[in-house]
């Protein structure tokens, strides 16, 4: 009896020591929450979130302006910005009217974007879908 007694007070134990491992943790964590070093941190990350989207919407308006006035490439004392267009993407208008041979049989069915460009770039009758490209800003340091 005393063999079956053992397991058990082992297990209780060692849930017994677990749960304050968690409980400290818990503190430790909370205590980490309020520490200067972890405010110091998360703002940081917000200041660098912001700054990506600053640069993203800066880039996104140099490539309109050059659009616009139909500039290819600029150079500043720094930078060289350049617009490249983007290869072809399919954009699909209406996916019930996409016939079964443009589609592949997977986990799912999904959309053969592929076989629909080299379709649309055969002058195929292809009502359902059309060719986009679009563009983006090359930036190279000088």
């Amino acid at each position: 009896m005393t063999d079956l007694l053992k397991p058990s007070e082992n297990i209780w134990d060692l849930q017994l020591k677990r749960a304050n491992a968690q409980a400290e943790l818990m503190n430790l964590q909370a205590e980490l929450y309020q520490t200067d070093l972890y405010k110091k941190m998360k703002d940081k990350e917000l200041e660098v979130k912001e700054m990506e989207l600053q640069e993203e919407e800066m880039k996104n308006n140099i490539l309109n302006w050059m659009m616009e006035k139909w500039i290819k490439s600029i150079e500043s004392l720094k930078q060289k910005f350049t617009v490249k267009q983007n290869p072809p993407s399919v954009t699909i208008i209406d996916e019930n009217m996409i016939p079964q041979n443009f589609k592949k049989l997977q986990t799912k069915v999904v959309v053969d974007k592929t076989a629909i460009k080299k379709a649309i770039q055969a002058w195929e009758d292809v009502v359902w879908a059309e060719l986009t490209c679009g563009y983006s800003l090359v930036i190279t340091p000088k």
